[in-house]
């Protein structure tokens, strides 16, 4: 629903957004990067090597928790 009122925004301002995947941006971030300076027609004078600042958070335990509530929801 939200998705469709952002593209009703865009198409009322005449405006073409770059769509950008979170998962993509996850998995590749210096590849995705360089994919929309590469559509914004922006070359790259330093290098694309990016490291993430910060680390995923969530672990075993996470996990534990997060399988007990679906095992609750289903009960």
């Amino acid at each position: 629903m939200a998705e469709n009122a952002w593209k009703a925004v865009f198409q009322a301002l005449a405006l073409n957004p770059i769509e950008i995947c979170y998962e993509d941006m996850v998995e590749n971030p210096s590849g995705t990067i360089g994919a929309l300076l590469g559509k914004m027609e922006i070359v790259a004078t330093g290098s694309l090597n990016i490291e993430p600042k910060i680390k995923r958070q969530g672990d075993d335990l996470n996990l534990d928790f997060r399988n007990r509530f679906l095992e609750c929801l289903g009960s």
